[in-house]
């Protein structure tokens, strides 16, 4: 089938400096890495092939070699087949894979990655797109992509295409549109990519939500952009918090209102709808030393889905059915004991760039008074135990506010503008 560039000629020429690195098992996946190989030179890409395959020798040309890739991964290839297990292959050369896409990257040599596969090729290729900064473009072609992907996605910006027919035997009359697709969408991506780059007078603040914050969300939002910051928010649906941290180890994060830390709740009680979560949220906030104020919205429920999703050991306890696919469920005085505890014990050795504010009517819409989830009690519970468990010089605020109020939002922002360095930031 004869491929069409769409690009213009001046579009190639910033096309030609392109590279993107192909992954894929070779060994049964070949044909299709071929031939998204062929149609990214017909669109004036260069390309790089990895090969992830362990079962056999391919006749595919590859850059990288499968033992090269295995080697990376802290292992000779000769050796593997000694492992018993299959999962501690695939991690082998997941970790191989990441290492060498990292390098690559690093030294400017690629500017995307596209991969094709089945289960184990998407889970290695995956690792290695993990492995790449938020902003570099990624595409995974899989057999498994109308599934859950969170494992494979994690929290990064990883786009995965449905192969809808399976990847085997060569490109057909199906897949070779959805290949050809993934072609073009990779080609466009290394040529419009911006990079994530904070402005030098704008520093950005990041904020975390859940949607029955959107009052105190959207007030700070606008709070901070009056200021003269860049506000962005983060839906802390599990993966949305780490993708967050992630940009924050990166360096394009100044300051955080950490509205919403629901992950937490995620990482202890893995039946939560939005689990599983990245462990350690807070800890790479407070290991950059950058300004944080925290607020304990998000940590009064757990979220499920039907009712019928509810773990009996949870059905006798007060509950919000926020519509038929989610619903919402307190968290006991104990649970918030042990959530008191980690959340001081993460926050304590960054205690000189933090503060805590609570506001005391209700953490979230539902958990006011009057709401299918007030219990002040509770809330109690977990401020006694973040109390005991915190060094000293943890600054915890308690104010008569609900999380909604606009004088709390308002609160959240002079806070954390008080921490903010003064260079930089020019107030529009």
């Amino acid at each position: 089938m004869p491929i069409k560039t769409a690009f213009r000629e001046d579009e190639k020429d910033v096309a030609l400096k392109k590279t993107v690195l192909l992954i894929g098992t070779l060994d049964t996946k070949g044909p299709e890495i071929d031939y998204m190989r062929q149609i990214l030179h017909t669109l004036g890409l260069q390309t790089l092939v990895m090969d992830i395959g362990v079962v056999r020798a391919s006749t595919i040309r590859s850059d990288l070699s499968r033992e090269k890739v295995c080697s990376a991964g802290g292992i000779e290839f000769k050796t593997l087949f000694g492992f018993r297990r299959r999962d501690l292959v695939m991690e082998t050369m997941g970790k191989g894979a990441a290492v060498l896409a990292r390098r690559l990257y690093d030294k400017n040599r690629i500017h995307g990655v596209l991969a094709a596969g089945g289960n184990q090729g998407t889970s290695i290729a995956t690792t290695a797109m993990k492995a790449l900064p938020l902003g570099v473009p990624k595409v995974m072609v899989s057999t498994i992509a109308s599934g859950n992907t969170r494992p494979y996605i994690g929290n990064t910006d990883t786009a995965m295409m449905f192969s809808i027919a399976d990847i085997l035997g060569g490109p057909n009359t199906i897949t070779k549109t959805v290949l050809a697709n993934a072609a073009g969408a990779i080609a466009g991506m290394c040529l419009t990519t911006l990079p994530i780059r904070a402005e030098r007078n704008r520093p950005i603040v990041a904020i975390t939500a859940f949607g029955n914050l959107e009052p105190a969300v959207s007030r700070a939002g606008e709070r901070l952009r009056d200021l003269g910051y860049e506000a962005i928010t983060f839906h802390s649906s599990g993966a949305g918090g780490s993708a967050m941290e992630q940009l924050i180890e990166d360096g394009i994060i100044s300051g955080v209102i950490d509205m919403v830390t629901h992950e937490v709740l995620g990482e202890l009680h893995p039946e939560d709808f939005y689990a599983p979560v990245r462990p350690g949220r807070l800890i790479p906030i407070v290991k950059k030393q950058i300004p944080l104020v925290f607020v304990p919205g998000g940590l009064d429920y757990y979220v499920f889905g039907s009712v019928k999703t509810i773990p009996p050991k949870f059905r006798k306890r007060k509950i919000h059915y926020h519509n038929p696919n989610n619903t919402n469920v307190r968290t006991s005085a104990h649970e918030l004991v042990e959530v008191g505890k980690i959340i001081a014990e993460r926050l304590s050795p960054g205690a000189k760039k933090t503060q805590v504010i609570i506001p005391k009517q209700g953490w979230t819409e539902f958990s006011k008074k009057g709401g299918p989830l007030f219990a002040p009690a509770v809330d109690r519970a977990f401020v006694s135990s973040l109390r005991k468990y915190a060094v000293p010089q943890l600054r915890i605020h308690e104010v008569n506010l609900h999380v909604n109020d606009p004088p709390f939002a308002d609160l959240c922002v002079e806070t954390l503008h008080g921490m903010m360095p003064r260079s930089g930031c020019s107030p529009t």
